[in-house]
């Protein structure tokens, strides 16, 4: 990857566009591509123009732990009318003082205590789910696997499987999540409130269905006044500083926040992560070693999640190729001079993984699949914020442990209940659009192991 001397704003490299709308046709057409021609063809800092907007694609793992740990100068920014209608003022779009409010009043429900009831009860959901996962047929395995997540972040936030409302609720997240990655996304965003397209009229609707299912759920929960020992029970006895409480609305918004997030990058860490086992054999064959020996016969429980430690790294090496988020973007509260650029007011920040992930100045044989390098010694000779799936600095994921905690028993529970075998169609293929998703899916065939009969744990 080039390296560069740091220049004034003026004479910062960057890609050419076209009138008006500058690289918005290139960022449209190959996102990851475009990221990575920034990096490779202009270095570290990137000025990039997009519909009269200026973007500054920052690489250098210094230059990114700055913009993520000084949350006060950078902002997530607009987030667009659409994307405010659906999270609302939950963790992943306030802002400033309400934004800490909100962190200090939702890290309880996050502690090691909570975390460990959570864990046990995604021990015993994988275990009811796996029997009815097809096998001896050729499926695409990542709806599998976003269900499976989706089952697990209603049973952590509500207590319950939702049974009867999950296919809605999948339908219209799945919606919603395609309606954001869309190109039309963007030019959504300039149109006028009132001007519904079809797209836009859908997609209100299947927020309108959200709201009533998660609405709904809240109005029963303090009605009953009952404790189930979910994250939403923790959320509803939550308190700040003036002894105040959230309301239904601000819940709403934080549960909907952590649908989303608990939902999709969990399953796209696991639909990453057995795609590239099955293009490499010999950590297949480690990972089933370890889960057969750690595991001798018997379900996963939290317990053994420190001694499955090449299956963790099978996730983390899995993030590293294939970040579930590919890149994050912050707005400049004011001028900021970072690295020797002056960084102007209102100016955007990108900060790619997809590109920092696979940088070998950092990652030695970047686009190999090792996931024996992820030893102590190795994490900690990393740059700090040159690795960073879940972001970093005090506006990282809140539920980066829970995250991990759920992927590693799931991944161990897969690998100990099928043999997973790679369909004639299958083929590893990002699609990037607010998330990192297989442009293919993932075919494989699914067998179950003579020994898939274990023993509660």
């Amino acid at each position: 990857m080039t390296t560069q001397s740091l220049h004034a704003d003026s004479e910062l490299p960057g890609p050419r566009g076209w009138p008006v709308v500058g690289c918005l046709p290139a960022l449209y057409r190959d996102p990851l591509g475009f990221v990575d021609h920034c990096a490779e063809t202009y270095g570290d800092v990137t000025r990039i123009e997009i519909v009269g907007l200026s973007y500054y694609q920052l690489t250098r793992p210094e230059h990114i732990r700055y913009v993520l740990t000084n949350y006060k100068q950078f902002r997530k920014g607009s987030v667009g009318r659409e994307r405010r209608r659906l999270f609302g003022r939950g963790l992943a779009t306030a802002e400033g003082d309400f934004w800490l409010r909100q962190r200090h009043l939702s890290q309880p429900a996050f502690s090691r205590d909570r975390l460990r009831v959570y864990g046990q009860s995604m021990a015993t959901l994988v275990q009811q789910k796996l029997p009815d996962w097809p096998c001896e047929q050729d499926i695409d395995l990542h709806p599998l696997l976003m269900r499976l997540t989706l089952d697990s972040v209603c049973k952590v936030l509500f207590g319950t499987d939702v049974d009867e409302d999950a296919g809605q609720v999948a339908e219209s997240l799945e919606y919603a999540m395609d309606f954001f990655g869309s190109q039309a996304s963007f030019v959504y965003h300039l149109l006028p409130r009132w001007f519904m397209t079809p797209g836009r009229r859908r997609f209100h609707r299947e927020v309108d269905e959200l709201d009533a299912i998660i609405g709904g759920i809240i109005r029963e929960r303090r009605h009953s006044g009952s404790d189930a020992g979910d994250l939403l029970s923790m959320l509803l006895r939550a308190r700040d500083d003036d002894d105040q409480a959230m309301d239904d609305r601000q819940l709403r918004d934080e549960l909907m926040t952590l649908f989303l997030a608990g939902h999709e990058t969990t399953a796209l860490a696991l639909t990453w992560s057995i795609g590239l086992l099955l293009e490499n054999p010999a950590a297949m064959r480690a990972i089933e070693g370890e889960v057969a020996q750690v595991l001798a016969g018997r379900a996963p429980d939290i317990d053994d999640l420190d001694n499955l430690p090449y299956t963790a790294a099978v996730l983390k090496e899995a993030m590293r190729i294939y970040p579930p988020a590919w890149i994050l973007a912050r707005q400049a509260n004011d001028d900021v001079d970072i690295g020797g650029v002056t960084i102007p007011r209102g100016a955007f920040v990108t900060l790619p993984q997809w590109v920092t992930h696979r940088d070998a100045r950092y990652f030695e044989q970047p686009m190999a699949f090792k996931p024996e390098r992820w030893t102590a010694e190795f994490e900690k000779s990393l740059p700090k914020h040159v690795y960073f799936p879940f972001g970093a600095g005090p506006r990282g994921c809140i539920g980066r442990a829970l995250s991990l905690m759920e992927a590693t028993l799931y991944l161990a529970a897969l690998v100990q209940r099928f043999e997973i075998v790679a369909g004639p169609a299958f083929k590893l293929q990002p699609s990037a659009s607010l998330s990192l998703r297989p442009a293919q899916g993932i075919q494989v065939r699914l067998r179950e192991r003579r020994s898939h009969q274990v023993a509660a744990a």
